[in-house]
């Protein structure tokens, strides 16, 4: 399998559908892109369902609360305590990114509205056969 990025193939919602029931495609996302469209899926076409929009941001103000609640600690307690902090802040956010991507392509593959608009702006990234992309490629 090979990955194409972002514009080099458009697959409709129906046939992407069939090709991942027969494992023949990966339907994937930039975790960038992902957050963007999370916080103004407006800006995208899209419609994002309130309990996606609601736990990436949930986990994005428990990772500024864990940091903050370090660097409190660095002034009442040991001077030290901001450097974890940084760091669990650090892999919360990762891990954030990482799950609203795939909440965004869980959703894509309920929602054929968001995933096509987000498909006719050449925004997916596919991993597929080349048989299979040459049908496809734009």
């Amino acid at each position: 399998m090979k990955n194409y990025t972002e514009g080099e193939l458009s697959i409709p919602f129906d046939d992407m559908i069939q090709l991942k029931n027969e494992q023949k495609l990966q339907l994937g996302v930039d975790n960038m892109l992902a957050q963007k469209i999370l916080l103004d899926p407006h800006l995208y076409g899209a419609s994002v369902d309130t309990s996606v929009k609601a736990a990436g941001h949930l986990w994005s103000w428990v990772a500024l609360g864990v940091f903050g609640y370090t660097v409190y600690l660095s002034f009442t307690s040991a001077w030290w305590w901001f450097i974890p902090g940084f760091f669990i802040m650090g892999a919360i956010y990762s891990a954030n990114k990482s799950g609203n991507a795939e909440n965004i392509l869980e959703q894509a593959t309920r929602d054929k509205a968001m995933y096509e608009t987000i498909r006719n702006q050449g925004l997916w990234m596919y991993q597929t056969t080349d048989d299979v992309a040459e049908k496809y490629k734009l």
